[in-house]
């Protein structure tokens, strides 16, 4: 989404969870992560940069986190 000088970028990363990570040990599990960067440009250059991570998503991937089910 472009709207200059500003532009949302939003990605969808995957990756297999192999090594510790904020001191989660290695579970190799498969995941994928959810990210939406906010840009503002100035003279063809990034200003500002705000990144957000779907962390919980994450979380709940591999198995640290557990979600209950939705009530109907």
């Amino acid at each position: 989404m472009i709207d200059p000088p500003r532009v949302a970028l939003f990605t969808t990363n995957q990756a297999t969870h192999e090594a510790e990570f904020f001191g989660i040990p290695a579970t190799h599990k498969h995941f994928e992560v959810h990210i939406a960067r906010y840009m503002t440009f100035a003279d063809g250059l990034i200003a500002h940069e705000r990144r957000i991570y779907d962390f919980t998503g994450l979380l709940l991937q591999i198995g640290v986190l557990r979600a209950k089910p939705a009530k109907p």
